[in-house]
């Protein structure tokens, strides 16, 4: 809910431009509106809470010190470390091969590098694991289960990554890494001066990807500062989801919107993008027509919200098909939860889309799936590789 109640305040400050802050009108906001989000964040908040705890009473405490043992945990290390390394290769090496890297990041116009990347599942795809793979590093370093090397190779596979297609990489391996360390203490309390620090490092980081990656855009409208870019990047993506749902659910208690669509056929709001028949074009504009011309919202701002856009895509059933995938996947972060250890890495991807839910369904992106799958799997070799080997030592033996 932090990040829902952030976007309400950053789109209610004084200001509007459509190209920097996201919407050029504010959207006109009635009563009704405003209680019909609160109805469905508190049913989206009530399903989230019951399913997790159904998920942690399932797994019971038997198998979990086998599964957390440090033969198990490294190995599980060294899969999803495998997996981003190969990952990144393959993107770079399909990018290069179309397009100059170096002119690219040199010329601040960085955003073309994922415009050459093939649509669809490939090898590419691995370079997900990066985000994985470098927060679980950390966690085991602490712990000296593994080395520090193991660890910088990953956080620079993590920086290549996001360099090359996102900062939802990086923001996400941050969050996970922070789950973790809370999660391995529950009574852990974080210094408001650590999180000072890291809140400092996270702004930076992001003002350098943003100007490598946004700095001609920016230049357009007379902004050359990078941490002016960044501050008004930050305005437009925290403030827009906050302008399209109060627009778009006060639209629709009012009669101005509304959108049917068969339950058949809303079943596509939960289907992963990679397995749709109809592809995502990466360089697509919002049309203002989506939201039935009742919200401003600058057409190159494409996430604005879980709630708008599955509404205005497939209507009523469209949200109920999310809420059963949320569902679902509150179960899976209840037990990846409870097993802990390294695995508590799946449910902080988990909670992590959940609390980018304010601006887009992360569940039915290709990142959160394969991720979570990438838990199970790597859990599942992990566990069976070290099992095997100890059969073959004891039949030596």
């Amino acid at each position: 809910m932090v990040p829902i109640i952030l976007s309400l305040v950053v789109w209610s400050i004084p200001g509007e431009s459509l190209y920097l802050r996201g919407f050029g009108d504010r959207a006109d906001v009635n009563l009704g509106g405003v209680l019909l989000l609160l109805a469905f964040y508190a049913t989206v908040v009530f399903v989230a809470v019951s399913f997790a705890a159904l998920g942690k009473s399932l797994i019971a405490g038997d198998g979990l010190v086998r599964a957390r043992s440090t033969e198990v945990e490294k190995r599980f290390y060294l899969v999803i470390s495998l997996s981003g390394l190969v990952g990144v290769v393959a993107a770079y090496s399909a990018v290069s091969g179309s397009v100059s890297i170096v002119d690219a990041l040199s010329t601040s116009s960085a955003n073309v590098l994922s415009e050459h990347l093939a649509d669809g599942s490939s090898l590419a795809t691995l370079r997900y694991a990066t985000a994985m793979a470098a927060p679980v590093g950390l966690y085991l370093y602490r712990k000296r289960k593994v080395s520090l090397f193991s660890v910088v190779i990953n956080c620079l596979l993590l920086i290549m990554n996001a360099l090359l297609t996102s900062r939802l990489s990086l923001v996400m391996a941050i969050v996970v890494f922070f789950f973790l360390m809370a999660h391995e203490d529950s009574s852990r309390r974080f210094k408001p001066l650590g999180i000072a620090f890291a809140g400092l490092v996270i702004f930076a980081a992001l003002t350098i990807f943003n100007f490598v990656r946004n700095g001609n855009y920016y230049r357009l409208f007379g902004v050359d500062n990078p941490i002016a870019m960044n501050v008004y990047q930050i305005m437009a993506y925290v403030g827009a989801p906050g302008q399209v749902s109060l627009g778009v659910a006060s639209s629709i208690f009012n009669g101005k919107f509304g959108k049917q669509v068969p339950a058949a056929s809303a079943v596509e709001a939960v289907i992963p993008t990679f397995l749709r028949a109809e592809k995502a074009d990466k360089s697509a504009t919002t049309d203002p027509a989506i939201y039935g011309y009742n919200v401003d919202i600058a057409p190159n701002l494409n996430t604005n919200s879980a709630f708008a856009d599955t509404y205005a895509k497939y209507g009523w059933w469209g949200l109920v098909a999310i809420l059963v995938l949320l569902a679902s996947m509150s179960l899976l972060f209840g037990i990846f939860s409870r097993v802990g250890g390294v695995y508590a890495a799946g449910a902080g991807v988990i909670g992590y889309g959940f609390a980018e839910f304010w601006r887009l369904f992360l569940f039915s992106q290709g990142i959160s799936v394969f991720l979570v799958l990438l838990t199970i799997t790597s859990a599942v070799i992990a566990l069976g590789s070290t099992l095997d080997i100890r059969r073959r030592r004891n039949s030596r033996s």
